[in-house]
């Protein structure tokens, strides 16, 4: 097959949703009010969620009641974010507060180097521990391994163009976020420097603060994450044409690794950046040893949490003709597992936590933690927030939307992985750009 008629093949079979301007590891089993919250945010949703569930205390069990839930069910999350984490708890009380003969326990994912998420979720189904719920990134090639059960009507008709795999629902949307620019605000006052416009102007700001002592640009890749949100920019800005086709030319590789190895041969992003992890990341800007970040909103508060004083910027990174692209990402999924189809009970149980997250008055909190934006059919009116006034003042730059990131076009298995890891070795490896774009080629033409 050719590479045009792969390409082709690839095109996502999913129409670009119109953004919706209004709206914007351990095992644990928790069976009382989580511990300390981190933040204000994190105080609202407890307050929040105990209004949804009521003010009622629980009445004690009678005499010679059954102590046990009549199902228990585990929700597999992801761990690295502690707002996250402390939201799922709050979240996962409210609901045993709501459905006392269920009893939730929740696994938070435990990070690990040079592992993808994907390949993390594999190692537990290996193990029989890939159940009930499972938040997912990869959905299509977890249906592939068949991981995943069918999502029922009752859950995926709650949101907004669920995606599908051969025309059948497996993973509903979280939340939708998008990637961009995170900058210190006031090393950029400081210093004269406004929100670049161009590809070019950008390069100046870089160089400005290199030449002022800073980390132009903070990277985490120690672990994959980062890799994936510049991956996607990449592949947006280079091999992605105006009609929203894929196009994956030699030239246009060379080209996008070109500039891509340009960052780092300009000393933009630091060598170090290569053992650092996403969360070291955090500690980077708001010690104002390094100034911006490529990440997603989420990290906002995760760097304010540690430096309350800091004022943040957030900007999306123009491409190198001049178009400003808006990713709407929506690949943070839950699914249900196979396994857990075969229990009615437990099915039940996970149709009924999932109807729950997206119920009025806890979506919205998970929201506010995450600072992303609706999916539902039903409208979300959301609390005005500095984090998200931040966003607005971005979006204001009339962006161009887009939803086809890499893993809409449909990659064969392992490409992504490859991907990433081709990128680390593009900053910072010895092989040529020639080379490293004619090994991608071939990866991507690989059946």
């Amino acid at each position: 097959m050719s590479t045009e008629e792969n390409n082709g093949r690839r095109a996502r079979d999913r129409k670009h949703k119109k953004w919706r301007e209004e709206s914007f590891g351990t095992g644990k089993t928790y069976s009382r009010p989580a511990g300390r919250r981190m933040s204000a945010s994190i105080l609202l949703s407890a307050v929040l969620l105990f209004m949804v569930t009521g003010c009622k205390a629980a009445a004690s069990p009678a005499p010679g009641s059954p102590q046990e839930a009549d199902v228990k069910i585990r929700v597999v999350c992801s761990g690295g974010d502690v707002k996250w984490k402390n939201g799922m708890e709050t979240m996962a009380e409210a609901f045993m507060e709501s459905n006392n003969g269920i009893k939730v326990e929740l696994y938070f994912m435990p990070e690990a180097e040079n592992q993808t998420y994907e390949e993390r979720l594999k190692v537990l189904a290996a193990q029989g521990e890939f159940n009930d719920i499972v938040e997912l990134r990869e959905t299509d090639a977890l249906v592939r391994a068949g991981l995943l059960a069918p999502m029922p009507e009752k859950v995926y008709s709650l949101v907004e163009n669920p995606g599908t795999c051969g025309g059948i629902c497996y993973g509903v949307p979280g939340y939708s976020t998008t990637l961009g620019m995170i900058y210190n605000a006031d090393i950029f006052e400081r210093l004269g420097l406004s929100v670049p416009h161009t590809y070019e102007e950008f390069l100046r700001v870089c160089a400005t603060l290199k030449a002022s002592g800073y980390d132009a640009i903070a990277l985490g890749a120690a672990g994959n994450l980062h890799m994936k949100f510049w991956g996607n920019y990449l592949f947006c800005n280079y091999i992605v044409t105006g009609d929203g086709q894929v196009s994956w030319t030699k030239e246009k590789a060379v080209e996008m690794l070109g500039d891509f190895r340009g960052l780092s041969s300009r000393g933009y992003i630091n060598s170090r950046y290569r053992a650092v992890s996403d969360r070291e990341t955090v500690r980077a800007i708001s010690a104002r040893k390094a100034v911006m970040v490529y990440a997603g909103p989420w990290m906002l508060p995760q760097i304010e949490n540690l430096n309350p004083q800091i004022r943040l910027g957030f900007f999306f990174l123009p491409g190198r003709d001049g178009t400003v692209y808006a990713m709407d990402d929506r690949s943070v999924e839950w699914g249900i597992s196979s396994v857990t189809a075969g229990n009615e009970k437990k099915m039940d149980a996970s149709v009924r936590f999932l109807q729950f997250y997206y119920s009025e008055g806890v979506y919205e909190n998970i929201l506010e933690i995450m600072n992303g934006n609706s999916v539902t059919v039903r409208r979300v009116n959301m609390t005005d927030t500095p984090d998200r006034r931040i966003m607005e003042a971005a979006y204001e730059g009339k962006p161009v939307h887009t939803e086809l990131l890499l893993k809409e076009a449909q990659p064969t298995d392992g490409f992504i992985a490859f991907y990433d890891q081709m990128l680390v070795e593009t900053l910072w490896g010895g092989k040529s750009i020639s080379s490293l774009a004619e090994e991608m080629l071939e990866q991507w033409e690989e059946p």
